[in-house]
């Protein structure tokens, strides 16, 4: 059983703008908190989570898919995405797949 994970992203809010966020993985939940000012915190529980997708790359993204849209962020890199795949599969299995890109 996994308590709760932390990592470092960048939650794309535009086309071409993202802003740091800490992503914070729980069994109930993933939590989004601004690192900056810019921004509001928000979360996503589990019972509306629909899937969630790694694309491994040059620079690994990470796909939400809720009931009410998708959540983009990027990692700052190759091993957070890692350490961060390893957490999702755990706490998500079934609803969590990875592509290489």
């Amino acid at each position: 059983m996994i308590g709760v994970a932390c990592f470092r992203v960048l939650l794309r809010v535009g086309f071409f703008k993202k802003l740091p966020y800490k992503m914070s993985i729980s069994g109930s939940e993933i939590l989004f908190e601004p690192v900056e000012q810019a921004g509001t915190s928000f979360s996503v529980h589990t019972d509306r989570l629909k899937k969630i997708f790694l694309y491994r790359g040059s620079l690994s993204e990470l796909e939400i898919q809720t009931q009410n849209g998708s959540i983009l962020v990027n990692f700052e890199s190759s091993e957070t995405a890692d350490q961060a795949a390893f957490v999702l599969k755990t706490v998500f299995n079934e609803k969590f797949t990875v592509f290489s890109l």
